[in-house]
């Protein structure tokens, strides 16, 4: 009998194997649930929302054993005494007019806040930098100069035993571009990344939508009415817009179209595997047919119907999951009604010495809404105050309340936030002139020429929550997707919308000179060279005509009279 040695580390490594593949439950203090909502949009496109949540329970504790919850995370919120972070990766900018409002707004390229429960300004490099070698990303660019404090918005969205508004920090970094180097890391930190709805997160059909948003929000929630007792949640969100329209005009749909591959494993650590399809008419499409048949029907409070798929039992009754939606006629390009809200921002004036800045809001409601608007600029835009100006329908109007806090040179941004109040069916302009600064040489980004990319502003407001057939959830207050879309009881929802980030254009000097002048004086060097070396090294002397020829040289002569005659000849 044959009998063989295991070292003990390698037990143990297997035992903790086998252990993290076991089906989780509220015992083991960690649990991994993973969702998708897939909702026909009036514009033609299909809006696609992931969203994968993993909970640990008694966060409080010494973080020393991870089984569900990424370990790198959790190291990281120690180290840094971080409460809560919001951190998201976006491209393309999500159009409120044709899609209505998405789970989570997120801005165009990198945006990051976080709460600290102390030494917000030590830990707040620290805190970035590490956080995008997690997510190589470039947050290791995030310093003072781009930092700010918001005083009335980006509230906590957990449970924080105090709310010191100090102790939060807010950066946007509008340039970040967003590729698969950003969604393999991300991917990495899913207990399954290669099974369930993380399968249908393919790079090559991912990254060719026309909207993508990459984020995570680490956050604490209660799980008693006192908060006596509190869990870490983990959330991991995609946002994609796609359109299926393009060629056919047909906005069917399934699995393979949208995500170029079907689900084929299941996750054994999820204790929740869901697609939530939208069954809301949007006032465009036709009426639209669902195959298979969904496992169940809900409603939500606005009249807002889904069907709801459970992944385990597809792949049990089919072998495959694949959801295929054939709607009656091709899609009608028709008028959309608008959201209750919009804003938007533009640049305005030219030259590159003055300029401003305009932001337009509408209020497509029949309600008063209360909003804080919040402008980050840079310290190298000089913004004017006193031209700041706020009209309503063409008449001005005085804000409720205002922070402003000037820039200061290299150390700080400008930090301007405005409450309103928002008259029925009302269009509210915000206006403020800059002046263009002088950068030192050294300070321009690569391709200056480019312009500087400025962060976009935000809007954060509350909305009613009957009759919003475009507002599709709200996932700040909730833990999971399902919770969002189908919540109950409030009559109100938290909104927060992001504008376009702008793209200014500063004097910029001529990198090119200095390359100009290093041709212009070597070619004048080399053609000086050779006539001054002559003439400084050697020796000028008069050849004596009358001086007899040597036997060699007559020859030589006669040789190259010769071959002259015949080149001529020929």
């Amino acid at each position: 009998m044959l009998t063989f040695w295991i070292p003990p580390f390698l037990l143990v490594g297997i035992v903790a194997l086998e252990d993290r593949h076991q089906l989780p439950n509220a015992a083991s203090g960690e649990l991994f649930s993973e969702e998708l909502l897939i909702k026909s949009l009036p514009s033609g496109h299909v809006y696609a929302q992931f969203c994968f949540s993993t909970s640990l329970h008694n966060p409080a504790e010494p973080l020393n054993f991870y089984r569900l919850f990424p370990m790198t995370v959790g190291e990281l919120l120690q180290a840094n005494a971080v409460d809560e972070f919001h951190l998201s990766l976006t491209q393309g900018k999500w159009s409120h007019e044709n899609w209505g409002y998405p789970v989570k707004d997120r801005p165009a390229g990198a945006l990051l806040w976080a709460w600290f429960k102390e030494n917000p300004e030590e830990n707040w490099k620290k805190f970035a930098a590490a956080l995008g070698g997690i997510t190589c990303s470039s947050l290791n660019f995030i310093d003072d100069t781009i930092t700010a404090i918001p005083k009335y918005v980006f509230r906590p969205e957990g449970h924080l035993n105090s709310v010191n508004a100090t102790n939060l920090r807010l950066a946007l970094l509008p340039g970040e571009a967003v590729c698969t180097e950003n969604l393999t890391p991300w991917l990495k930190l899913l207990p399954c990344s290669n099974a369930g709805l993380s399968q249908l997160l393919k790079a090559t059909s991912v990254f060719s939508s026309h909207f993508i948003s990459i984020g995570m929000d680490v956050k604490k929630t209660c799980l008693d009415n006192s908060c006596s007792h509190t869990r870490l949640l983990l959330q991991q969100y995609v946002t994609v817009v796609m359109d299926p329209t393009f060629g056919p005009r047909r906005q069917d749909w399934n699995f393979m179209i949208l995500f170029g591959k079907t689900i084929s494993a299941v996750c054994p650590l999820a204790s929740k595997s869901s697609v939530l399809v939208d069954l809301t008419p949007n006032g465009v499409s036709a009426a639209m047919t669902l195959s298979p048949e969904p496992h169940r029907l809900e409603k939500a409070d606005s009249d807002r119907e889904f069907a709801i798929y459970d992944i385990k039992r597809l792949l049990q009754d089919h072998g495959h999951a694949n959801i295929y939606a054939k709607f009656a006629k091709n899609h009608m390009y028709w008028t959309i009604k608008p959201p209750p809200i919009t804003v938007n921002r533009y640049l305005q004036g030219y030259g590159l010495d003055q300029g401003g800045i305009r932001a337009i809001i509408k209020n497509n409601h029949y309600t008063f809404f209360n909003v804080t608007y919040l402008e980050i600029i840079p310290w190298y835009l000089r913004v004017y105050v006193h031209t700041l100006t706020v009209t309503s329908n063409t008449k001005r109007i005085y804000p409720n309340r205002i922070v402003f806090q000037p820039a200061l040179d290299r150390e700080k941004p400008y930090h301007l936030e405005i409450g309103l109040t928002l008259e029925p069916y009302s269009r509210v302009e915000v206006f403020f002139a800059f002046e263009r600064a002088f950068l030192v040489w050294t300070e321009y980004p690569p391709d200056p020429h480019l312009g500087f990319y400025i962060g976009a502003a935000s809007l954060t407001t509350r909305v009613p929550s009957q009759g919003l057939a475009n507002f599709t959830g709200d996932l700040s207050a909730s833990e999971n997707l399902e919770l969002a879309l189908l919540h109950r009881g409030d009559k109100t929802r938290y909104l927060v919308l992001f504008t376009e980030i702008l793209l200014v254009t500063l004097p910029t000097p001529d990198f090119s000179m200095p390359y100009n002048v290093i041709c212009f004086v070597c070619t004048a060097l080399a053609l000086a060279f050779g006539p001054i070396h002559n003439i400084t090294t050697k020796n000028l002397v008069l050849q004596d005509k009358t001086q007899k020829k040597g036997f060699i040289y007559k020859i030589l002569q006669k040789l190259k009279g010769v071959s002259t005659r015949k080149a001529k000849k020929e």
